[in-house]
């Protein structure tokens, strides 16, 4: 697709089709994946850029109508963790942080997902939401203590109400 494009215009096409119907959206999501591939690979660092971007693929895969099936979800999940990685690289390669205010969004969103799924008794999906959500605290400086103790205490109520049968499937939050 386009394949010497500037990430410029993949930008422009998810902002352009996120408004309309669903296959519209997913337009749009691809086309911001595309424009997130393409600044890491092109970027110099401009973190804010990239937050701003994952903020859109973030509202988009979280709109209603594209987590109506666990493909939706999945996909949506999926996204968080390739954030944390690319957050990862990016901070292991001496680049400009992630703005910690996008990274207690990211966390904030990832959260509410697993208490969504909690309040559904769905524990294993509220598990993993919640767990992925913790990641991200782990990444603040200023603001954790903030959140820490509340997210702790929910997180390990949540962990009590898992089946016997999911103790060797958690993969706990690296601090």
């Amino acid at each position: 697709l386009l394949p010497g494009a500037d990430c410029k215009i993949f930008e422009a096409i998810g902002s352009i089709t996120c408004e309309g119907n669903l296959s519209s959206k997913r337009l749009a999501v691809k086309a911001l994946q595309l424009a997130i591939e393409r600044h890491n690979n092109t970027s110099q660092g401009d973190t804010g850029k990239l937050a701003q971007l994952h903020h859109s693929l973030v509202s988009l895969l979280l709109s209603n109508d594209m987590l109506v099936d666990s493909a939706g979800k999945e996909n949506a999940l999926n996204t968080f963790k390739l954030i944390l990685s690319v957050m990862d690289t990016k901070e292991g390669n001496g680049m400009q942080k992630y703005p910690e205010i996008d990274t207690v969004w990211l966390m904030t969103k990832a959260w509410n997902m697993g208490v969504i799924q909690y309040s559904k008794q769905s524990f294993v999906e509220a598990e993993r939401w919640c767990g992925v959500s913790l990641k991200f605290l782990y990444k603040l400086k200023e603001l954790k203590s903030s959140y820490e103790s509340q997210m702790i205490s929910v997180y390990s109520e949540i962990l009590t109400k898992l089946p016997d049968s999911c103790d060797g499937m958690l993969q706990q939050p690296d601090h």
